[in-house]
């Protein structure tokens, strides 16, 4: 420890900021920089004294004489683009913004997320210097982060020469094309093959031998899905119904350009962006949707190209920065512009108006922030550029907002907007089909260089080949993971709405656990969740996507290493993440992928949280007390057993259920039936590995399951829509199949314990069920309303004992068929007091309101009497 002597506290204090500055470095390049390299620091952010929220793991600052660059990475195994930025006095705000975000969208893929920028301190005048000078200082910012990077070869780590380290082995940093940097992933990979580095072409998405965003227009299809099923929500298909539409882009930019025209049947009335603002009050369809796609088409155009002859009477094109635009007739009615005397505005304040205008959606393809809450100043969006333009988020009019571009709207402002009706998620969950495209890509390369090494596929160009192939398959994997993660949100707010404590004692164990710091995600309060509860609400679909964001990176975290992973079971899981024409090719389990696990570990999370919801986890593991691992793999093995998938589809079938609606009503009932099966399995000592080992004979013996006489009435007891018109005799069948299911889950941990066959031991757990009630019990007990930690243990400790209550009537119905004698019939005759009293007492129990105390002398009595 240093000693200081400083004349004032501000001197000492930072002295101490230095010192700990210094502390918190891991590497530098400093003693082995050589020409084209600027100096990188490499920093473990969490280690910095007062670093603003949120800190990502490391960050590696570049300085170069005509650059200075950052790249923050939320993990060691972190993706993300890297921006030109011309934000030159902030860009590190500006990249922590996108980090932020960029975090939230990497929980649909294998890494956490990254982001990296730079600025360029000199530049001409001359358009292509500008050029070359960009390209060069993105060239010595790449090589800059790579001499901090530890390399591979031939599957052995490589440590970098002279370069002193104190952290762990680190070789995996991946980047991708960003904002002033779409065209440069070759620059990026040639600097990585000059290098030797492992990732060869695979270290920059994109370029000549990667996958084209723009040319697949994968960015805007994935945030379509979201518009889709707000609308579908409503009750309009956007696919085959006309809809008006304003707009922050033009045709030229990738997300904006390729989402307006991914339905024939926009009504675009208006769009801007830096430089001009585009109108047509009137548009017709066919004629705009082409000239649209033609703008597209042509490279550099702007919204001044288009065709004025197919712009309706009273539009046009204007400068953004013009003083002053006649307002025509057309153009005051199209954004609802109501004051007679207004007949002129500058070209600033009609975008106001056209981001204020009443419309069914308002698509973000551009970049800047233009919405912020009614309680935020504009010093707090950080947005400069934009202030003269931005709204409030309480002054829109359209229906619905679809964030294809990044940070358009402040969190606050989706909050405020969605409380007051508005349909909008996040840029986060919209757009995240860019980075999930790139890590297909990345994923892809991986695997193919193994091939490659097994003589499978020695050429590049075969690979390329391949490649283009899949491209088609590839889009619907990652439109499937977008329409998923739009969807629980939908069933989480319905959710949220019908059981709010539990939720909020899960972002309570998050927040608790510093996993999700409220203030910097701008979470809502619970006195705000609890007061739109009241009204009818559910939690605002932009808190739901960022707690969605933060369960799955916690959840994720929790499981990774779990060595049950590596097992038999995962492996069909770990080939869906592959298109089914490349699993047809290759023996892709005979290829070693060194991130493997952890692709396995993104789809165990995606599949069970994209099904049961956010809180799920929570309310298991307050009822439990088990792990989140071994939360997460129990569900999934549940899953896999009722072939939730297979049966779900029937029951769709059978109900003719169309409707969002009707299918969340189904879905949210069944995985209701599925969290209970866990929780009732979990309370007990379930061997989870077990099972998983011997999953294909189960699979089996759960496939000659016969539906029993009486579980008809059970099933319909318990389902909450027997009423519906959904549920006809074919849907009765297939849903008394799932409860069968669902009883033979409940007795597995019995099985275990007995090591009796699946059929034997449902027949022992049925009659033990028609003896004792127990199903029924552990229900009400589940449902109780918990108000502590002590309910909460107290309620789990009795879930434990009528498990091991069952078990020891198990342990008695062996012993007297171990002894050759009627066992139920010898249990009947041994328990036939105990039982007339007990059944008395529960009936009482389910009668009652169900506090924690009877169900705790209801237990107890029975243990005794057993004893």
């Amino acid at each position: 420890e240093a000693t200081f002597k400083m004349k004032t506290h501000s001197e000492d204090g930072i002295a101490r900021y230095l010192v700990n500055l210094v502390q918190s470095t891991l590497r530098t390049n400093y003693m082995t920089l050589t020409p084209g390299l600027g100096m990188a620091i490499k920093i473990e952010s969490g280690k910095v004294a007062h670093m603003p929220l949120p800190r990502p793991l490391y960050e590696i600052y570049v300085h170069a004489y005509g650059m200075e660059g950052v790249h923050l990475r939320a993990a060691k195994i972190a993706r993300g683009g890297i921006r030109y930025s011309d934000r030159l006095d902030d860009f590190r705000t500006e990249i922590l913004g996108l980090a932020q975000t960029q975090q939230m969208k990497n929980v649909v893929i294998v890494p956490e997320g990254s982001k990296g920028g730079f600025v360029v301190k000199y530049l001409k005048k001359n358009k292509s210097e500008q050029q070359e000078e960009v390209q060069k200082q993105y060239r010595t910012f790449i090589q800059s982060l790579l001499s901090l990077t530890d390399n591979r070869v031939a599957d052995e780590l490589v440590p970098l020469p002279g370069v002193v380290c104190y952290d762990e082995p680190d070789p995996y940093l991946v980047v991708a094309a960003d904002k002033g940097t779409a065209q440069f992933s070759d620059l990026a990979n040639q600097v990585s093959l000059d290098r030797g580095f492992w990732l060869d072409d695979a270290f920059a998405s994109g370029g000549k031998s990667g996958y084209d965003h723009k040319a697949m227009g994968i960015t805007a299809k994935g945030a379509w899905e979201s518009v889709k099923l707000h609308f579908l929500e409503l009750g309009k298909d956007i696919q085959n119904e006309p809809f008006s539409v304003i707009g922050i882009g033009d045709m030229g930019g990738d997300v904006f350009g390729n989402g307006m025209l991914l339905s024939q049947e926009i009504r675009l009335i208006g769009a801007f962006n830096h430089i001009h603002i585009f109108l047509d009050p009137n548009p017709q369809a066919k004629q705009s949707f082409q000239e649209r796609q033609r703008l597209f088409q042509t490279s550099g155009s702007t919204w001044q190209d288009f065709d004025a002859s197919l712009i309706s009477p009273g539009g046009g094109v204007f400068a953004r920065s013009a003083k002053s635009i006649s307002l025509s007739a057309e153009v005051k009615e199209a954004l609802g512009i109501q004051e007679p005397h207004l007949v002129e505005l500058s070209g600033e304040e009609l975008i106001q108006r056209l981001l204020k205008a009443p419309a069914d959606l308002l698509w973000n393809g551009g970049i800047g922030t233009y919405v912020k809450s009614s309680q935020e100043s504009d010093l707090q969006v950080g947005d400069l550029a934009n202030d003269s333009v931005r709204v409030l988020a309480n002054e829109l009019r359209v229906l619905v907002v679809g964030e294809g571009g990044n940070l358009g709207f402040t969190q606050k402002a989706r909050i405020e907007y969605a409380v007051k009706g508005g349909r909008i998620n996040s840029d986060a969950i919209d757009n995240s089909g860019g980075v999930n495209c790139s890590d297909h890509e990345v994923n892809l390369k991986i695997l193919f260089t193994s091939l490659g090494h097994q003589g499978l596929l020695p050429r590049k160009e075969a690979r390329n080949e391949w490649l283009k192939r899949l491209e088609p398959e590839i889009i619907e994997l990652i439109l499937a993971s977008n329409r998923s993660q739009a969807e629980i949100l939908s069933l989480d707010s319905i959710r949220s709405q019908r059981d709010l404590p539990r939720f909020l004692d899960w972002i309570g164990y998050l927040s608790i656990h510093q996993i999700l710091d409220r203030r910097t995600e701008s979470f809502s309060s619970n006195n705000s969740l609890t007061a739109l509860n009241k009204l009818g609400q559910g939690i605002p679909r932009p808190d739901l996507a960022v707690l969605l964001a933060y369960t799955k990176m916690h959840a994720y975290q929790k499981v990774v290493d779990d060595p049950l992973l590596q097992t038999g079971f995962f492996d069909a899981l770990y080939l869906e993440y592959y298109p089914q024409s490349l699993r047809e090719g290759f023996d892709l389990l005979s290829v070693q992928h060194p991130l493997k696990q952890r692709i396995v570990a993104t789809l165990v999370v995606n599949r069970v949280l994209d099904q049961a919801g956010c809180a799920m986890i929570g309310w298991i593991k307050s009822v439990t007390n088990r792990e989140i691992n071994h939360i997460l793999i129990s569900y999934y093995l549940i899953f896999k057993i009722i072939n939730y998938e297979k049966i779900f589809k029937e029951i769709l079938r059978s109900t003719g259920a169309t409707s969002k609606e009707n299918i969340y009503r189904l879905k949210i009932e069944i995985t209701q039936w599925m969290q209970r099966w866990c929780a009732e399995v979990l309370s007990g000592s379930f061997p989870i590995g077990l099972f998983i080992q011997e999953f294909s004979q189960l699979e089996q013996e759960f496939e000659q399951l016969k539906v029993s006489a009486d579980s008809s009435a059970i099933m319909l007891q318990e389902l909450k829509i027997r009423d519906s018109d959904l549920i006809n005799e074919k849907t009765k069948q297939s849903l008394m199949g799932l409860w069968s299911r669902g009883s033979a889950v409940r007795a597995l941990p019995l099985m275990a314990e007995l090591k009796l066959n699946l059929n034997e031991t449902l027949i022992l757990s049925n009659w033990l069920e028609e003896q004792f009630c127990f199903g029924e019990v552990i229900q009400k007990l589940l449902e109780l309303q918990i108000t502590d930690s002590w309910e909460k243990t107290h309620r789990s400790i009795l879930l434990k004992e009528l498990s091991s209550i069952r078990s020891q009537l198990g342990r008695e119905y062996l012993t007297h068929k171990k002894a050759g004698q009627d066992p139920f019939g010898q249990l009947a005759d041994q328990l036939q007091p105990l039982l007339e009293n007990w059944m008395r007492e529960v009936q009482k129990y389910l009668e009652g309101e169900g506090h924690l105390s009877a169900a705790a002398v209801l237990v107890f009595t029975l243990k005794e009497n057993l004893s």
